[in-house]
């Protein structure tokens, strides 16, 4: 069983999921994952934070941590960086190999959704993704597995992704672990 925060677009959420889960009593703790959202152009929260300084609030300090770490609902464009990001910090906590890598983008070619219109909008200046969404994810899934940094792997997808392209992906996987 799984405790899933996801979707966090702010750090201080983060440390109220990190302090929550370490204050429940005996026999009630769960393992939980944290995701964020890293909706703009940049690999920042939209509250400005860092990958560096989520990866720390989700990580560091004292307390229980959580199983899993990532993102959620961002475009599957950004994944390799904020991977790598999140790969850099998860390494310089010393934490290699002790941590899941949590990691289910979005279904779009590059669209935004634009919470006062309620719909899916292309963004000025970024090109419309070619490539299939499970070869892409896969690309990533695979490439942070060969670097080694995490203990395993969650992966699907979010906002406007389809049965049809979490089963496109799951056949890749399958193929990779039969490697």
């Amino acid at each position: 069983d799984f405790v899933a925060f996801e979707t966090l677009p702010r750090l201080d959420e983060v440390l109220a999921v990190r302090a929550v889960m370490d204050k429940l009593p005996v026999g009630m703790e769960r393992d939980y994952w944290i995701s964020c959202v890293f909706p703009g152009e940049g690999n920042r929260l939209p509250d400005g934070s860092t990958v560096k300084e989520v990866v720390w609030a989700m990580l560091g300090g004292e307390g229980r941590r959580p199983r899993g770490v990532g993102f959620n609902c961002t475009r599957v464009g950004k994944v390799e960086g904020l991977v790598r990001e999140f790969e850099d910090a998860v390494c310089q906590l010393g934490m290699s190999g002790q941590v899941a890598l949590v990691l289910y983008p979005d279904g779009t070619r590059g669209e935004v959704y634009n919470t006062s219109t309620k719909e899916w909008e292309k963004i000025e200046g970024v090109e419309e993704i070619e490539v299939a969404w499970d070869e892409m994810v896969f690309g990533n899934v695979k490439g942070a597995r060969d670097r080694g940094v995490w203990k395993e792997i969650f992966v699907g997808g979010c906002c406007k992704t389809t049965p049809d392209h979490i089963a496109k992906l799951r056949k890749r996987i399958d193929e990779m672990d039969d490697i």
